[in-house]
């Protein structure tokens, strides 16, 4: 290691039920980190959307997908590498979900995807972890 000094900021937020106003805050807080210096920006656990288990099966995406494309175009715009906090992906309704946690470089590629040994509380599942896809 060569000693170099990063910023890292940890967004901490309320997140909802409703996924399009978690984003705006999320967009928000990046911007505002991005700003004060950070060159790694940590969302957190499941912060586009959260409530009960109906609320996570209404709001699971695929990965990549349309929240990932959102994190990759801050990445890209504000040059910070971005730890996607984790996400719910599957298909909207899916019997299964998965507690996904997405990396971003500051080109906004995605370098890094991991679900979570236990996805969600109600769905435990195998350990998965991989490069992203290309």
């Amino acid at each position: 290691m060569d000693g170099r000094k990063i910023v890292a900021a940890a967004i901490q937020m309320s997140s909802t039920p409703e996924k399009a106003e978690n984003l705006t805050t999320a967009e928000r807080m990046i911007r505002e980190a991005a700003f004060a210096g950070a060159e790694l920006v940590a969302l957190p656990e499941l912060w586009s959307c959260h409530g009960l288990e109906e609320v996570y099966r209404e709001n699971a995406e695929p990965v990549p997908g349309p929240t990932t494309d959102f994190l990759s175009g801050l990445a890209l715009e504000f040059g910070v590498w971005l730890l996607g906090g984790s996400i719910l992906e599957g298909e909207p309704g899916a019997e299964r979900l998965s507690n996904t946690s997405t990396c971003f470089d500051p080109s906004g590629e995605l370098v890094a995807v991991y679900r979570k040994i236990a996805p969600c509380a109600h769905h435990p599942g195998p350990p998965y972890s991989h490069p992203p896809p290309h």
